[in-house]
């Protein structure tokens, strides 16, 4: 009898159905700072999208540990729509120009992201506050691209530095925690 029952499986799939009712809620939150403080041709609040904004960032920092597994993947998956970008020329569709480089950039970034939050995986996971700054430092220069496409690359540099700066301190914790044994 290991089956789950009814009730197990209707309060599993309204758990579900909440969790992905506050990820699209959070995505709209981002999108709207993003239209709000900086669009192009509208009435530009700066202030207000900037507030919506660290909103935004103040969620995903505090709920990280609920999402950090999947990270890794979604930023994998990233890599491999960037390497597809390579030879097809476009970055969403075909009214989406994207040159060869910018595709390289954003494939090396994502590739790189995906292997230096690998360890979010572990089953004993806790992410520390150079985790969290690192990823939201990434996740920004991923939407930053929406706001201003000349940055795209410097963007995606800095999140991708920042990564690697909190996958480096953690390394380090690790060597000299070994040392002393």
């Amino acid at each position: 009898m290991g089956e789950k029952s009814i009730d197990a499986q209707i309060n599993g799939g309204f758990l579900l159905a909440g969790k992905l009712f506050a990820i699209w809620g959070w995505l709209c939150l981002v999108l709207a700072g993003l239209i709000e403080g900086f669009a192009p041709g509208g009435a530009n609040r700066p202030l207000l999208g900037t507030a919506i904004l660290v909103v935004a960032g103040v969620i995903f920092i505090w709920t990280m540990r609920l999402w950090a597994k999947v990270f890794p993947g979604l930023c994998a998956l990233a890599g491999f729509w960037a390497m597809t970008a390579i030879f097809t020329g476009h970055a969403l569709g075909p009214n989406t120009p994207m040159t060869h480089a910018q595709a390289a950039i954003a494939m090396v970034a994502c590739g790189g992201a995906a292997f230096f939050t690998g360890r979010f995986k572990a089953k004993d996971f806790v992410p520390r506050l150079p985790d969290r700054l690192g990823t939201l430092a990434f996740v920004s220069g991923i939407f930053w691209q929406a706001v201003d496409t000349r940055m795209t690359n410097l963007a995606l540099g800095i999140g991708f530095f920042a990564l690697f700066a909190a996958w480096l301190l953690d390394r380090l914790k690790r060597y000299r925690g070994w040392r002393r044994h």
